[in-house]
């Protein structure tokens, strides 16, 4: 295990990209939560995206759900942010079992849905909803499924299937969502590779 000191230089290193390098790559089982929960509450205003997304990544990973956080993890997602960014943020919320009462986090997802122009953004906000198993469900998934079918990017269907074989999903809700999948991995306009890699990624049940 690594030593306090030895994470501090690697963690707070002058280049941005051997931060990076070292998050990705290093596993953090390690005694050194505090630092780390400390450092990202206290590391505001990153510049690069790509650095950010990946202090974003590590904060769930790492299972860090300060109040403090959350929210800015929120205003990340409701303000002028690179889509990594975002994306971040949603596979925060969605590795999330800590929920604020005045926090309304299903409206503004819902919100954050009606506006978004990116689509892949879009369609993982909606497997946030799906995930939160409120009442309003079933219209969740019918909105996935809809856009799902309208979709010609593979990486979105590559996404989606990604995390609905991370997340915790009741077993009709995930049959459902994959039998359009499947439905689309047959009649989509895809390339041999890019139905290959949907294939092998899901499974191959089709």
């Amino acid at each position: 295990m690594k030593s306090l000191e030895e994470i501090k230089k690697k963690f707070e290193h002058k280049e941005i990209n051997y931060r990076s390098d070292f998050i990705n790559d290093y596993d953090f089982d390690d005694e050194h939560i505090e630092y780390y929960k400390s450092f990202i509450l206290d590391t505001k205003d990153i510049k690069n995206h790509l650095y950010l997304s990946d202090l974003i990544d590590l904060a769930g990973w790492l299972g860090i759900y300060d109040r403090e956080l959350y929210l800015r993890y929120v205003d990340y997602l409701l303000t002028k942010q690179h889509y990594v960014v975002k994306l971040a943020v949603l596979d925060y919320l969605m590795r999330s079992d800590v929920y604020y009462d005045d926090i309304d986090i299903e409206k503004i997802l819902f919100n954050f849905i009606q506006k978004n122009k990116i689509e892949i953004l879009g369609i993982q906000a909606m497997l946030n909803l799906i995930l939160l198993n409120s009442k309003n469900k079933k219209t969740y998934i019918d909105m996935l499924i809809y856009s799902l079918l309208n979709t010609k990017d593979w990486k979105v269907l590559y996404r989606v299937i990604n995390k609905l074989n991370q997340e915790e999903i009741d077993i009709e809700s995930k049959t459902t969502i994959f039998n359009y999948i499947f439905y689309l991995i047959k009649n989509g306009s895809f390339d041999t590779e890019e139905r290959k890699s949907l294939l092998v990624l899901s499974g191959g049940n089709t």
